[in-house]
């Protein structure tokens, strides 16, 4: 191999390493861009899940308030009709 042919090869060589590093760079730019974007609605996704379990949190707290109260009135009726038949 003669010496021109050598520095072609390194300059060919050189270039393919050029072109592999830019493809790189836009490689790592799509990915960050990818992440932002998935991260922008993983965080709506936690905060819709959050609200959610924050209203069911409140609904169960009613629902136990409302049993203690409907078991409260069947004391009562049981207790006034007692009284209707003595």
């Amino acid at each position: 191999m003669t010496e021109l042919e050598k520095e072609k090869l390194l300059l060919k060589i050189s270039n393919k390493q050029d072109e592999m590093q830019e493809e790189f760079q836009r490689l790592k730019n799509t990915v960050t861009v990818i992440e932002y974007e998935h991260g922008k609605k993983l965080d709506l996704i936690l905060e819709v899940l959050t609200g959610h379990t924050d209203k069911l949190e409140q609904h169960e707290d009613r629902f136990d308030k409302d049993e203690k109260i409907i078991e409260m009135h069947g004391h009562q009726i049981y207790g006034l009709e007692k009284k209707l038949k003595a």
